[in-house]
């Protein structure tokens, strides 16, 4: 090979050899873009860098979703597990799961609807059903153990956290209209009871009348629990008239001792009451009048509009003497006297 040859061959590799630096210094320096769909509302900027530079892909956060990361194709079934910046301009699509939300439901002895979700998501809106309970009436769903505020009636569409519903419950009461007298109150009772509940002090932590005779009260009237498993309804005074409560609906709030809470009601009608007895003033006449058959002074007791004759009453019996009750009434025989000598 003529010496004119090899430096003609030396040139030219020394040719390639610059060519191919200065390629591969081009190709080393040139910068590829990453853009991002972020499949909702939020814009994510562009990102630049080297071919081959150290990457960090960005993370995002939604309300009600989790972040699955970042995809090759907009249908989000390859992963872009990138560290790197690529040798191309890429677009990368970001992939979301909706999270799934509980719902509890405090039923307090009642049966759920098979209908209520147990868990929703942030684009749920949940009209509620009403659960049951065998021998109660629902009165609606509340967030909050104490039954108080406004009732939910549905699950708003944008809910993004657990929740937690209680059902509110009532019952009809049982009235025993047969009065009973309470002689510490000087009052005519009758008898409510709330079937399978019981109302004495061991078994509720307060109660309160919250409706009277129709009417919701603006502020509830607590009652005492004391040892009576029931409630009992004055309806008289000693003079036995009926003008103690008004005739309507009732309705009570109770809580009982473990906190949970219902109420109970009952329409009351005055006359239905039975077994009450009149008590009425009588009048003293204390000029003495000697009775010789019996060895006796008598004054003379009468009761204005009664007569105590034996064609008049089928009975009469002293139930208290000298302001004590007595163990046992005193049975007293009627006779031809209107009057009590």
């Amino acid at each position: 090979m003529s010496k004119l040859t090899k430096l003609i061959l030396m040139i030219a590799a020394s040719v390639i050899v610059v060519s191919l630096s200065i390629a591969l210094i081009v190709t080393s320096s040139k910068k590829t873009t990453l853009s991002f769909v972020t499949n909702y509302d939020e814009v994510v900027e562009s990102i630049k860098g080297k071919r081959g530079e150290e990457l960090e892909l960005p993370s995002l956060s939604r309300v009600g979703y989790n972040f699955l990361g970042w995809f090759l194709d907009k249908d989000l079934i390859e992963k872009a597990n990138l560290d790197k910046f690529p040798k191309s301009d890429m677009k990368l699509y970001a992939g979301w799961e909706l999270i799934h939300f509980e719902v509890i439901y405090e039923l307090d002895g009642g049966i759920n609807n098979n209908d209520n979700p147990n868990t929703i998501t942030i684009i749920d809106e949940v009209t509620l059903n009403n659960p049951s309970k065998t021998g109660w009436t629902f009165v609606g769903w509340y967030d909050n153990k104490n039954l108080s505020g406004n009732k939910i009636e549905k699950i708003n569409k944008g809910t993004s956290n657990n929740i937690k519903l209680y059902a509110a419950w009532t019952t009809d009461a049982n009235i025993d209209y047969q009065a009973i007298w309470n002689e510490a109150r000087q009052t005519w009772y009758i008898k409510v009871t709330v079937p399978g509940e019981d109302l004495d002090q061991d078994s509720i932590a307060s109660i309160e009348m919250v409706k009277k005779a129709g009417q919701l009260l603006d502020a509830p009237v607590a009652l005492t629990p004391d040892t009576d498993k029931v409630l009992w309804f004055g309806v008289a005074d000693l003079d036995g008239y009926l003008n103690k409560k008004e005739n309507g609906e009732y309705v009570y709030r109770v809580v009982r001792k473990d906190g949970s809470i219902y109420t109970f009601s009952f329409t009351y009608e005055n006359e239905k009451v039975e077994g009450i007895v009149g008590y009425f003033a009588a009048y003293v006449d204390y000029d003495a009048v000697w009775n010789e058959a019996r060895q006796t002074w008598y004054i003379k007791v009468t009761v204005p509009g009664e007569d105590l004759d034996q064609d008049s009453i089928a009975s009469i019996e002293m139930v208290k003497k000298a302001g004590q009750l007595l163990d046992a009434p005193v049975v007293l025989t009627p006779d031809t006297d209107k009057v009590l000598w």
